[in-house]
């Protein structure tokens, strides 16, 4: 099976923003910075203070653990779409086709097959199928690029059956 995609930068945002909402690592990082800015607060002021005192600043700190989460992640999101371009073969038209031994894709920069046993995952949405390489790269490819929904379905079931064959073979 065959499809071919032009990825644009809308795309990206989209792919990023769905992985970003995924992504365990945003919990453990919005975690991180809630428990040190909450250590730094007991550590000045100690345990004596009010509990609701001690609930506002634990609550405070979510607040602005959150805030720096979604910035760092906007930030990456604008990062990512500035640096990528067509030439680099991360924009633009891609041919994807479901070989024996992988997915095979083609743009105009490069020409790649991924062995189905190295894929991390399938992702799926409304918008696209995410094929997940590793923790950072994804091959995106969106539902507008297949001719009817009957035929997304069908591109993610066979690439979903091809992968854990591999996974059950391994």
């Amino acid at each position: 099976m065959k499809v071919n995609v032009d990825i644009n930068r809308t795309d990206l945002v989209w792919m990023n923003l769905y992985v970003a909402y995924k992504a365990p690592s945003n919990v453990s990082f919005v975690l991180f910075i809630w428990f040190g800015m909450s250590g730094m607060y007991f550590y000045k002021k100690g345990l004596s203070q009010p509990a609701s005192q001690i609930a506002e600043q634990l609550l405070h700190n979510a607040g602005i653990a959150l805030a720096v989460a979604i910035a760092m992640i906007l930030l990456s999101i604008f990062l990512t779409v500035l640096s990528s371009t067509r030439k680099a073969g991360v924009l633009g038209d891609h041919e994807y086709n479901l070989k024996d031994d992988g997915l095979l894709e083609i743009t105009d920069a490069n020409e790649t097959l991924v062995k189905w046993s190295s894929i991390k995952s399938i992702l799926k949405s409304k918008r696209f199928i995410l094929v997940q390489i590793n923790w950072y790269l994804f091959h995106t490819l969106p539902s507008r690029c297949f001719s009817s929904t009957d035929e997304f379905e069908e591109f993610y079931t066979k690439i979903q059956q091809r992968v854990n064959a591999s996974n059950n073979a391994n």
